[in-house]
């Protein structure tokens, strides 16, 4: 069996640091003693938090075979500089590092004494005490710019869109974004960022006058010229993956309380419009996993099944509506997930790095998290004084 990734700093496993587009790299160790490199620039006086996670944290990573990871840190030449064995999760392996210099390290995905094989997820993140720090990434950015992936990497790129409706991309690299240059014409403020046809490059999504438009990347160069993908579509209408299939579809609301989900078909349309939730409102979130909102990592997906979900904030509460793969949502309705002490503030957001989407509380200088329960319900726990029944996670100086 081939080796997927070498164990030399010659290796082509690359692992970008806070991956906006899907945060961990995955990898396979076929056979006894096998160890997997993968490189990362990182940088000087910055905290590094290295993940190897194996199949004792399933769920939510799906069917990953690895019993009992090991992961290392190595410098720019392939000496190890630290490893550990189970300091996550169950027998994940996690590990800490403050860098000493600028520079490519390598990360080393094994296996506890080289005795195992099988396949594993690993992440590299900046912890953060390191938040402080600035690196200059690139030039010509402007305060209104978004990112994607426009190119099928991995790495976040930055979109720009000119007053002439000029797209301009930079794309990130390892060390920082190359130069701004012309990807296509048409754009505006309010175009929408997305995987539309599943081919890991994010798209671009207009609506105008009741019409949805397409631009698709192909992922190294351009977009294409805007198509007319469907009609019918409201202002408020959201593109993301409600059936998981990989491919984007729309979802919108009307005045009357009903959602309407239109399937894309990846290719060339989105299907008609159906009727598929009740109960809905305007101020409603849905936000896809791979969109350019700062939710992007897992977007408003409360159960980690790859599917877009709607959450509700009223009168305190949490209500959710979990989208299912015929592309509707269980029920048709919104269901109760906790009388938590929310509000129209909250965020949404992977704080614990299971995979769900959790919530985040900002008050009084202080950040709160309620627990999730994985099988459906957000929990909190009992405690005394104002009723902001949250769990704090980090307090203000």
């Amino acid at each position: 069996m081939a080796d997927d990734f070498s164990a030399t700093i010659a290796t082509t496993g690359r692992v970008t640091v806070n991956d906006v587009g899907s945060q961990y790299v995955t990898g396979n160790l076929e056979t006894i003693g096998d160890h997997d490199w993968f490189r990362v620039w990182l940088w000087a006086g910055h905290t590094y938090v290295v993940r190897e996670i194996d199949n004792s944290n399933n769920p939510p990573f799906g069917s990953l075979t690895l019993n009992d990871a090991r992961v290392a840190l190595h410098n720019s030449v392939g000496t190890e500089l630290i490893h550990n064995d189970d300091g996550g999760r169950s027998q994940d392996s996690y590990l800490e590092y403050v860098t000493p210099s600028s520079g490519y390290y390598y990360v080393d995905a094994g296996a506890y004494q080289d005795s195992l094989t099988g396949t594993y997820l690993v992440s590299v993140t900046e912890a953060p005490d390191s938040l402080a720090s600035v690196n200059q990434w690139g030039s010509g950015a402007t305060s209104s710019d978004r990112f994607g992936d426009f190119n099928s990497d991995g790495s976040a790129d930055l979109l720009q869109i000119l007053a002439n409706g000029t797209i301009k991309v930079s794309l990130s690299g390892e060390t920082g974004f190359s130069t701004f240059t012309q990807w296509g014409t048409g754009g505006t403020a309010s175009d929408q960022i997305g995987h539309v046809n599943n081919d890991n490059s994010d798209d671009l999504l207009q609506i105008y006058n009741g019409k949805a438009y397409v631009a698709l990347s192909n992922g190294a160069t351009a977009f294409g010229p805007y198509t007319q993908w469907a009609s019918g579509v409201l202002p408020n209408a959201v593109l993301a993956d409600i059936n998981g299939d990989g491919k984007g579809d729309l979802y919108q609301s009307d005045a009357t309380g009903h959602g309407f989900v239109a399937l894309g078909n990846g290719t060339t349309a989105f299907g008609a419009f159906a009727s598929v939730l009740t109960g809905t409102t305007f101020s409603d979130q849905i936000i896809a996993r791979n969109s350019d909102s700062a939710e992007r990592t897992v977007g408003t997906d409360f159960n980690g099944d790859g599917k877009a979900d709607v959450l509700q904030f009223y009168n305190g509460t949490a209500y959710v509506a979990l989208a299912n793969a015929a592309g509707g949502f269980v029920g048709g309705a919104f269901q109760n997930w906790g009388n938590i002490g929310t509000t129209a503030s909250d965020r949404v957001g992977d704080f614990n790095g299971d995979g769900h989407a959790d919530l985040l509380q900002v008050y009084n200088g202080n950040a709160y998290v309620p627990w999730q329960i994985r099988q459906g319900r957000l929990s909190i726990p009992s405690r005394s004084g104002p009723a902001v029944p949250h769990r704090p996670i980090r307090s203000s100086t």
